[in-house]
């Protein structure tokens, strides 16, 4: 892949090249144009973009070229991609078959602790009952070492969940990043496709008069900004060779440590498959602690029914009370304009008392003086 980029980055300097060789012809054609007289300067013009069409077809060349290294670039990324799905099938065909030899012998070990059971009960001697004790510590370190293991492999089984999801993520950024790069080059062939038809009618239209040849001139100032557009979307599409190159070694990395955790997993396997044969276990105790939360959750289950009701009996009271509040503050506000009413009046009244008061005090001294 980094020779492909490399020979990548060479065609792209060379279109660069040509085009800058094109760009030093046209700087050339106007200096001429400026000093030469009309006929030595069309049969020059005319020379010139003979030789600027040739470096056109050169340039389309090396995009061809160009597009044809990314097609071959895209397909052995398919084919990578298609390497690592397959590995990552075997991996988790692996995983179910660790997974169906583990219950294989989780139920063996079952088994032969039943069967020792039966065996030691009719026998009272110290003996079996060291035995009994022994078989019972045995089968507690055999159970925790079972559910150590058990943890382990949840793990693992996530870790390599978490690969394949980044792996899928990988795999889909490829494919976008193929599709949008497919869809420059379809830009690029369109607008290249239109600067040739625009310089053939540029060199149907040199054969007139010299106000056509300047804008001639203008015309090729227009193609040179085109030009520097294409550079820069040159330099984009090496920016994002790189990043996915980048991407492709990250990719690598993570492909080696998953094939380093798998063979620590085999090997932790092969331990597992020689200690399994001595392991047995009883999941009495286990269903009777589940058989009491069945139970409990029962039990709870009914008080969470009560609370729910009483919850709902209590939204319904508070509906009501908020419905209350609502009518009462209607009534007074209903209410405010005929009170508000009835004060002005009193105010009047109260006026007028206070005037004819006034009045009856002012009165007083001629009656006293009578």
């Amino acid at each position: 892949m980094s020779q492909e980029v490399e020979e990548l980055k060479s065609k792209l300097a060379k279109v660069q090249l040509e085009l800058d060789n094109s760009q030093a012809e046209r700087r050339r054609l106007g200096q001429l144009l400026q000093q030469q007289p009309d006929l030595k300067r069309l049969d020059e013009t005319q020379a010139l973009l003979q030789a600027a069409e040739v470096a056109r077809q050169a340039g389309e060349e090396r995009n061809l070229e160009l597009v044809r290294l990314l097609s071959q670039a895209s397909e052995r990324q398919q084919q990578l991609e298609q390497d690592l799905l397959e590995q990552h099938r075997q991996t988790h065909a692996q995983l179910e078959e660790l997974q169906t030899t583990l219950v294989t012998l989780q139920g063996e070990r079952d088994e032969l602790f039943e069967r020792l059971s039966e065996q030691m009960q009719p026998n009272n001697s110290e003996i079996a009952q060291k035995l009994h004790a022994q078989l019972k510590t045995l089968h507690q370190t055999s159970k925790e070492k079972l559910e150590g293991l058990g943890e382990e492999l949840k793990r693992r089984h996530k870790l390599w969940e978490r690969e394949t999801h980044h792996r899928q993520e990988l795999e889909s950024s490829f494919d976008t990043q193929t599709k949008i790069f497919q869809r420059e080059i379809q830009e690029l062939k369109k607008s290249l496709g239109e600067a040739q038809s625009d310089l053939a009618d540029h060199e149907f239209a040199l054969e007139t008069n010299e106000d056509q040849l300047n804008w001639l001139e203008n015309e090729v100032e227009e193609r040179e900004e085109i030009i520097e557009s294409l550079r820069h979307q040159v330099a984009q599409y090496l920016d994002k060779l790189r990043k996915a190159q980048s991407k492709l070694t990250e990719a690598g990395q993570a492909l080696q440590h998953r094939n380093s955790m798998l063979k620590q997993f085999q090997e932790q396997r092969l331990m597992l498959a020689s200690q399994c044969r001595a392991w047995e276990a009883s999941f009495n105790n286990a269903e009777a602690a589940r058989g009491d939360l069945q139970t409990q959750v029962g039990k709870l289950k009914e008080r969470v029914d009560e609370l729910e009701w009483e919850l709902d009996e209590t939204r319904v009271s508070l509906e009501d009370s908020q419905h209350q509040v609502a009518s009462l503050q209607d009534q007074v506000f209903s209410q405010l304009p005929k009170a508000h009413k009835l004060l002005r009046e009193a105010q009047a009244r109260v006026e007028e008392l206070e005037r004819s008061l006034e009045e009856t005090v002012a009165d007083m001294p001629a009656v006293h003086e009578k």
